[in-house]
C-alpha cells in the first residue's frame, strides 16, 4: 500500500486570496499598540476518532502581520482550517474578555463528509 503524507495543495484562488489578505494586513503593533509578544496554544479533538493531531503553540511578535488563521492539521482535509481573526482580535482589544475559545473545521475529508476537527485554543501574553 502506497501512502502519501503530502498535504493537497490549496486551490490557486484560495492561495491568492490568502496572499492578498496577508499583504493587506497591518502588523500587530500597528493594529494593537499595547500588544506584546504572545502565543496561541492549540489542542485538537477529532469527533470521528480518525485523527489525533498533536497540540501546537504559535508565537506572535508585534512585528508580525495581524492575521490569525490556522490550517487544519488533518492531512486529508481540503478547504478547511480555523479563522481565529475575530476572536483573537477581540481578545487583544479587550482585556476583560476570556482568553480561550473553540472552533470547528468546516473542510471536507478525502473519504467524504465534513472534517469537523475541534480546536480549543488559548491566548497567553505578558501584557496585552
Amino acid at each position: 500500500m502506497n501512502v502519501s503524507y503530502r498535504r493537497a495543495a490549496p486551490a490557486v484562488s484560495e492561495r491568492h486570496q490568502r496572499d492578498e489578505a496577508w499583504s493587506a494586513a497591518p502588523t500587530i503593533r500597528e493594529r494593537f499598540p499595547r500588544a506584546r509578544r504572545f502565543a496561541i496554544a492549540m489542542s485538537f479533538r477529532d469527533p470521528h476518532g480518525a485523527a489525533t493531531p498533536s497540540p501546537m503553540r504559535q508565537l506572535y511578535e508585534p512585528s508580525m502581520r495581524a492575521i490569525f488563521e490556522q490550517r487544519c492539521p488533518v492531512r486529508d482535509c481540503t478547504g478547511g482550517g480555523f479563522d481565529l481573526n475575530g476572536s483573537i482580535r477581540s481578545m487583544l482589544s479587550n482585556d476583560r474578555l476570556p482568553r480561550t475559545g473553540q472552533a470547528a473545521c468546516r473542510g471536507s475529508r478525502f473519504r467524504g463528509g465534513e472534517c469537523g476537527l475541534e480546536l480549543s485554543y488559548s491566548l497567553t501574553s505578558d501584557a496585552v
